[in-house]
């Protein structure tokens, strides 16, 4: 089992598959990754203006700079 973490993050933009969470640089988030029962935002309705916790897997976070 990966491990997860929460973190906090400002929806900048959406598209169908991702969302903007930091803009320079970007860092989109795949929804597919949001675990939706741990999350505060709703994976497949948040949108730009959007904030909240999300939980996402260690390793993403990690590679993408949120922890």
């Amino acid at each position: 089992m990966s491990s997860k973490v929460e973190v906090f993050v400002e929806v900048h933009a959406s598209t169908p598959d991702a969302i903007l969470v930091e803009q320079d640089p970007a860092v989109w988030i795949p929804r597919s990754q949001i675990d939706p029962d741990e999350s505060d935002l709703d994976r497949d309705s948040c949108d730009k203006g959007d904030s909240g916790n999300i939980v996402i897997p260690q390793w993403l976070a990690e590679n993408e700079g949120l922890v």
